[in-house]
């Protein structure tokens, strides 16, 4: 079994993260934050903290600019999903991979400064959709259930479920936790059985006919 994890709002509180962007740019006297946010959103391209920082303030250096988006990089260790975290631990790192959307330095920084990357065996940032990475890893793991994890019903729609024929989607709602509990332990039983089956029996195991 392998679980593919969405960073934003699975394992990573984003709401709490850009509300707490916001309180501290305003703190050091900016206004308009949001709506500058909203219209850098309604551009085609990811977001990237860093960039949206120039449109704050035009008149940053790099300097000042790089360390204001440390500053706010560093409250990602304080909005993890805690729950999310601990089902990844008690899984390990071989059976979880992080398939996330966006700025793939914005989002690498998120998860170094949030959870590390030792929580998966591999992080995917992709610009937008996810479908390439995620047949992908179906494909790797042909023999194995794989259960996509994300809070987006659009990244499951764009799917080519005749190239995921061993994936299981779960939405990231009120009710993902126990959703994803109660696959991961149907895929664990199941695996367990098949492994039981192709154990060899008293008489094989002793070369008897």
């Amino acid at each position: 079994m392998k679980v593919l994890f969405d960073f934003d709002d699975v394992i990573f509180n984003a709401k709490d993260f850009k509300a707490a962007m916001f309180g501290i740019l305003k703190e050091k006297g900016y206004g308009d934050v949001e709506k500058k946010y909203i219209d850098v959103r309604l551009r085609e391209a990811p977001f990237s903290l860093f960039d949206f920082l120039r449109e704050v303030d035009d008149t940053l250096t790099s300097s000042t600019q790089e360390e204001l988006y440390q500053e706010i990089l560093g409250v990602s260790e304080h909005v993890i999903n805690h729950d999310i975290v601990d089902v990844m631990k008690r899984l390990g790192k071989k059976h979880c991979y992080v398939v996330t959307s966006g700025d793939a330095r914005f989002q690498k920084d998120k998860i170094i400064r949030s959870v590390g990357e030792g929580v998966a065996q591999e992080v995917f940032v992709v610009p937008g959709s996810k479908k390439e990475v995620i047949q992908m890893l179906c494909q790797r793991h042909l023999n194995e259930e794989v259960i996509f994890v994300d809070d987006k019903l659009g990244f499951f729609n764009d799917l080519e479920m005749e190239a995921c024929q061993n994936l299981k989607t779960i939405l990231y709602n009120e009710n993902g936790l126990a959703n994803l509990e109660a696959e991961i332990a149907e895929s664990e039983k199941m695996e367990q059985e098949k492994s039981e089956a192709s154990k060899p029996g008293p008489d094989q195991s002793f070369g008897m006919h």
